[in-house]
């Protein structure tokens, strides 16, 4: 059986770019503290490019009992573009302190299965994690830096950062009923009674008051009739705006104003969430709020690297909110 090229070592990159082993290991390793001219950096990398050597990272990790690698937990829902965007964000930010992200995916398999093959320095979860994994990274002492955590994003919450900024936009203009759009399938069950809970708290707040929450069905399989049903009960509870839990629930709501000949935001005003790419073309066009991917990657990352002592991470944060109200006509 012919076998395959043998792996090149550190001692063959120190070789070639004529240092020592130790100095190859400080420079891949991007060990903090050390004085290594950027020529011999330079020298060092090129090196290990033409090699194509790659450094032992489970070996790393045995001597200096931690590891370099952070999982993203990402539990079973409808995925986004934001979610992409987050996830690239935060990839750039741990890659400049030599940070590795591997991302876990509910729907792939158990978080234990993937837990079984590698030990990560901490778990980032983007969004809110289930009871059994949450406390599966608990019991193994993994920092958890969790977004929907109350104290996450200056002791606000994601949820209740979302549900401040639809609510208070609407009372700004003059609603105080409001109405939620909750998502109906299983896999939002997680997050549709906290952003509830937390849009009820802002209007109270705000002193104004939320009915029931609208149910509008699966998207991709509702009859537009059924939803415009649903809305007009909803409006003669006396609603006049609606935070809708996203861009495509504010979509359906648009499409049911129509087909009832209700005015907006005359009648009914509408704020969605994501800036969905088609929310201005929708007529009129959507009043959303915005997020900002490498804002929130940039703090979840800041938490990891506080939680774990992490030295070279830069301090300054990106100067975009949170989240902001994107004003247009449907408010």
């Amino acid at each position: 059986m012919r076998r395959g090229k043998r792996r090149a070592t550190s001692a063959d990159v120190a070789r070639i770019a004529g240092v020592s082993r130790t100095t190859v290991s400080y420079v891949l390793n991007r060990t903090p503290g050390q004085t290594i001219s950027p020529a011999t950096q330079k020298r060092v990398r090129e090196a290990a490019e033409q090699l194509g050597y790659i450094p032992n990272v489970s070996g790393r990790s045995l001597r200096g009992g931690t590891s370099d690698v952070v999982l993203l937990a990402v539990p079973h829902f409808p995925h986004g573009i934001n979610l992409a965007l987050l996830q690239g964000a935060m990839a750039q930010h741990l890659a400049r302190i030599g940070k590795v992200m591997v991302t876990w995916l509910e729907e792939a398999g158990s978080l234990r299965e993937t837990l079984s093959h590698i030990t990560p320095a901490a778990i980032i979860a983007p969004a809110s994690m289930r009871a059994p994994e949450r406390k599966l990274a608990l019991s193994l002492d993994i920092p958890l830096i969790d977004a929907f955590a109350p104290d996450f994003a200056g002791g606000v919450g994601f949820r209740s950062l979302i549900a401040k900024t639809q609510v208070n936009h609407l009372v700004e203009r003059g609603h105080t009923t409001l109405a939620y759009t909750a998502p109906s399938e299983p896999e939002w069950k997680t997050f549709v009674q906290g952003r509830l809970d937390a849009l009820r708290l802002a209007a109270v707040a705000a002193g104004a008051s939320t009915v029931a929450s609208i149910d509008l069905g699966r998207p991709q399989h509702e009859d537009p009739d059924r939803v415009a049903a649903v809305l007009a009960n909803v409006l003669e509870q006396g609603v006049t705006g609606v935070a809708c839990h996203n861009d495509v629930h504010a979509a359906q709501l648009l499409e049911a104003c129509r087909r009832l000949g209700v005015s907006v935001p005359d009648r009914l005003a509408l704020i969605g969430v994501n800036d969905d790419p088609l929310s201005v073309f929708l007529s009129p066009a959507l009043t959303t709020v915005g997020t900002s991917p490498d804002r929130f990657a940039y703090a979840l990352v800041a938490e990891c690297a506080a939680a774990l002592e992490w030295e070279g991470f830069d301090p300054s944060e990106p100067e975009e909110d949170y989240v902001r109200v994107i004003m247009r006509e449907t408010t």
